[in-house]
């Protein structure tokens, strides 16, 4: 084998050759693994094995030191055979040793900190070593940081956050970050009194290998840099904001509460044996170089822009989890000050985000004891997260101390409302009224919810089915219609199904009934499609192009039915399918049938399970009986097929406009067409985003829409089209 005596420089050498010449009587040279940042080859020849890497050139800046690495800390890095510099290669012999990640062991974890420690405690005085990697400068890192958030930075050689979760999610981000960031600064301040020594950027149990003899190796040092310790820390702690705590003496609030101390004691203890620093100088500095550690990490993913949607939506998650924890870390150093942590809440609140404000008011409150203002908010951030009985227990608190509280009693209302007990909304507003609260349309809410009691009861009568009636008096993302949502919602979770009056426009379906009339009609015509499924006597379902009159935001995204979907299926609900099931004349009844078995027994669990997805049929020529309307048995979402067959059924009607929602597991059967016109019924489902149908779809594809079409969708309804586009999930 030839050795390495320098650095090679060759810009047109290709790696195949380039290894012909270091590894003798190559046998294979194997793709290991594809990123963007690098590619890993195995080589395999007479002499052994051997790993390659190929560095795009935005990466090579620490090959030169990769040699001095490995002659520093032998066994604990792979052993270096050759670079070349201009190419970006790098030859390493096999470590011989098994992934850290597959064995799972809190033990080999807090082994790897503590070598990795020792081994920063050395590198502190390697002058040769540190001076020719690059260095970390944390002065300006705030500006640097807010302009990778800046919607405006892209490049064909650097892109910012918003090439990996989207423009909305990127200025959500930056204006978040524009008012906490300095909260950073005293901390870098610190961190910049450590001693300088190599950090390696990407530290994880993925990067670090186990031998037979139980000595541990750790790998992939291409993207290191000279800096205080600490700065690689987070993969470890989930982010900055646990070790943070932990290093200020707060009290950890996480599933690792147990672990984390730990591995940062294992850590600190090595690096004050190898003589780094003291414990209290680390303590004090670590939490800076932590955070910058972080921010550096998201900005590295900046030197890789792809078109790749699965690279794409990897690093998208990595910034949105590294990022939200980032904003908790800034959160945590203002918990001692009301006026900080009431910036923040209000900040929270009005960026629509209660998960994060919630989470601050209760560490809040842990250490300052009884605020009622904040109890409040605690109460109304938990009621927009859905956590509705979590909200009335605060709310009933507050009014035990303050029983003439009204905005506590205006709050209850709006709980009464979202379980359904509405004579609690009409006294708790009420109440409100008479405790001061000047509500401009309260009473327009009081008699909304009593019309609404009325449809609500009449729900439960045996030939009724449950409806809500969109109304034109108000506008349909108002008040009226928000209480209308909570209604509706409550319903269709007690009785599975719900049909909604007035929810479409008749001229929006004419429409739609035209273009489907010219696009899909001469290929149903002769009762024998090629490319539609046949779901019962001359009854066939359709995957419809998602372009033209059925690419409209009032057809899929209707503001109201949005509403109900995301009290139903949480916020980051799917589009599922979009189909249409088309009887023609003369179609006789379908069997009584569910969508979807249920996805666990009901045996396994003492509470009903919320359902996991909601077909929407909308008919284009309305709901009646000589068209044949859709059978559907109340209540029986909860029930196996057989039990509902012994149930009550119910067939809804409706004019022009009107829509059906059912649970995927209720029990439900399409009737005959006794008219001489073509029924079409379009059926949209929409799910929570993890659940997949794998039953219906075996024919033709659940959606269809081309990514010119794509483009056409408004960004906040982007999300409904994951299953097509997964990088617009932001």
């Amino acid at each position: 084998m030839t050795t390495m005596t320098q650095l090679e420089t060759n810009k047109t050498i290709s790696l195949s050759d380039w290894l012909a010449r270091k590894v003798s009587e190559i046998i294979s040279i194997e793709l290991v693994t594809d990123h963007p940042w690098a590619r890993t080859y195995r080589v395999t020849s007479s002499e052994g094995t051997f790993f390659a890497k190929q560095l795009p050139s935005c990466q090579r800046e620490t090959l030169g030191a990769m040699e001095l690495l490995s002659q520093s800390f032998g066994e604990r890095v792979p052993q270096v055979v050759a670079v070349c510099t201009e190419s970006g290669f790098l030859l390493l012999k096999d470590h011989r040793g098994k992934s850290m990640h597959s064995l799972k062991d809190r033990d080999r974890s807090l082994d790897l900190l503590q070598m990795y420690g020792a081994m920063q405690a050395e590198a502190a005085s390697k002058v040769p070593l540190l001076s020719c990697m690059p260095m970390m400068d944390l002065k300006g890192l705030e500006d640097r940081f807010l302009s990778f958030f800046s919607p405006a930075l892209e490049s064909s050689s650097n892109v910012g956050a918003a090439h990996f979760i989207g423009e909305r999610k990127a200025t959500y981000y930056r204006d978040r970050l524009s008012t906490r960031l300095h909260l950073l600064r005293p901390l870098f301040d610190v961190a910049q009194n450590l001693p300088q020594t190599i950090n390696h950027s990407d530290l994880r149990a993925q990067n670090a290998a186990i031998r037979e003899d139980g000595s541990c190796v750790l790998f992939d040092w291409d993207d290191a840099i000279v800096g205080p310790a600490g700065m690689s820390l987070h993969n470890f702690f989930d982010g900055c904001s646990a070790a943070m705590s932990l290093l200020g003496k707060r009290k950890l609030e996480v599933d690792n509460d147990r672990e984390y101390p730990v591995l940062l004691d294992g850590y600190l203890n090595a690096l004050v044996t190898g003589g780094y620093a003291s414990r209290e100088e680390l303590e004090k500095g670590l939490p800076g170089a932590i955070c910058a550690g972080v921010m550096r990490y998201l900005m590295s993913y900046g030197k890789f822009p792809t078109d790749d949607d699965d690279f794409r939506h990897v690093i998208a998650k990595i910034i949105r989890r590294c990022t939200d924890n980032l904003l908790q870390g800034c959160d945590d150093l203002v918990l001692s000050n009301r006026t900080g942590v009431l910036a923040h809440v209000v900040d929270y609140e009005e960026s629509q985000s209660p998960e994060p404000a919630v989470r601050l008011i209760r560490g809040y409150l842990q250490g300052s004891g009884s605020d009622l203002e904040m109890e409040k908010r605690l109460a109304s951030n938990l009621f927009q997260l859905g956590k509705v009985e979590e909200a009335e227990r605060v709310c009933r608190q507050c009014l035990e101390r303050e029983p003439e509280h009204p905005e506590m009693r205006f709050l209850l209302g709006h709980i009464g409302l979202e379980l359904l007990d509405l004579d609690s909304a009409i006294d708790q507003w009420t109440l409100a009224q008479k405790f001061g609260l000047a509500k401009q349309n309260l009473d327009g809410w009081i008699d909304e919810v009593r019309h609404l009691q009325l449809s609500y009861r009449a729900a439960d009568r045996p030939g009724v089915v449950p409806s809500v009636r969109c109304s034109s008096i108000d506008d349909e993302v108002g008040t009226f219609s928000r209480l209308r949502s909570r209604i509706a919602a409550g319903v269709f979770r007690e009785y599975g199904t719900l049909l909604i009056e007035n929810a479409f426009s008749p001229d929006l379906l004419n429409t739609l009934n035209d273009e489907f009339t010219s696009r899909y009609w001469p290929q149903l015509q002769d009762g024998n499609p090629t490319d539609a499924l046949q779901v019962g006597n001359r009854r066939f379902m359709v995957t419809l192009d998602l372009a033209g009159p059925f690419n409209d935001p009032s057809l899929y995204a209707n503001p109201f039915l949005m509403s109900v979907f995301r009290r139903l299926l949480s916020n980051d609900f799917i589009m599922g399918s979009f189909t249409t099931v088309t009887a023609l004349p003369g179609a006789a009844d379908m069997r009584m049938h569910k969508d979807h078995t249920a996805l666990f027994h009901a045996s396994e669990f003492d509470q009903p399970l919320p359902t996991f997805a909601v077909t929407m049929l909308l008919p284009l020529l309305g709901l009646n009986a000589e068209m044949g309307t859709t059978r559907v048995v109340k209540r029986s979402q909860r029930k196996s097929s057989e039990e509902a067959a012994n149930m009550e059924y119910q067939d809804p009607l409706g004019p022009q406009g009107s829509c059906l929602l059912m649970d995927y597991r209720l029990s439900h059967q399409g009737l005959a067409n006794r008219s001489n016109r073509v029924r079409p019924v379009l059926s949209l489902v929409y799910n929570r985003s993890w659940f997949r149908d794998s039953a219906n779809y075996k024919k033709q594809p659940p959606l269809e829409m081309s990514r010119q079409e794509f483009e056409r969708v408004p960004d906040h309804n982007q999300h409904l089209f994951d299953w097509l586009f997964p990088v617009s999930l932001k």
